[in-house]
């Protein structure tokens, strides 16, 4: 039942005129990042709803600061995203969220959360993440989701070539064993109930 309510709340969203306007950019710029982007979209709105989310602004915030939770990465110079493993791509990498930010900020009346889950996707519970140090309960809730999503389907993508259940086991024993380190473990603990039902059915 709730993935059924998934699939028609992205379905719909897929029909709006803003969002296909945003997934027509992201693939013709990147489309293994756009892949990514919408991947982590449709996790991170499926534990948006099991976590008890139900209110339809707060599942288009989630939704679209998934989608655009990486569009900074568009901006980073095309000469320096050739070699990922350079001093200056690990620079730009790390400002890619305000980078994101800055440009999403030109478009007419994207709400300031979906900005906050852009800018907050890469920071951690114990202070360690990017790119303002914050930590604990500073990091915005919907951004903590968002990054659970984006952290689960880039592990996914590093164990592709495995056979699906050994992927998808993989990533949520990442996350379970993550101690408070990046993600908030009394927070995420229902979560990877909710990825566990889901793909470990």
């Amino acid at each position: 039942v709730l993935l059924q309510k998934v699939f028609t709340f992205v379905e719909n969203a897929s029909k709006k005129k803003f969002t296909s306007y945003v997934l027509t950019g992201l693939t013709k710029q990147n489309p293994t990042l756009s892949e990514h982007s919408v991947n982590v979209a449709n996790i991170a709105l499926y534990i948006s709803m099991y976590l008890g989310h139900s209110h339809p602004l707060v599942l288009e915030n989630v939704y679209m600061g998934a989608l655009f939770h990486d569009y900074g990465v568009t901006k980073i110079p095309a000469r320096v995203q050739g070699n990922i493993n350079s001093v200056a791509y690990n620079k730009f990498y790390k400002q890619h969220p305000e980078l994101g930010v800055k440009y999403l900020k030109r478009l007419p009346n994207l709400p300031k959360q979906v900005l906050s889950i852009v800018e907050e996707h890469h920071e951690q519970f114990d202070g360690k993440g990017f790119p303002q140090a914050k930590k604990g309960y500073e990091i915005y809730e919907l951004a903590q989701i968002v990054s659970i999503a984006n952290t689960f389907d880039n592990i996914c993508t590093k164990h592709s070539k495995k056979d699906k259940y050994t992927m998808y086991n993989q990533a949520l024993k990442t996350l379970k064993y993550d101690r408070n380190k990046k993600f908030n473990a009394d927070f995420l603990a229902p979560i990877i109930e909710a990825l566990s039902k889901a793909y470990l059915k």
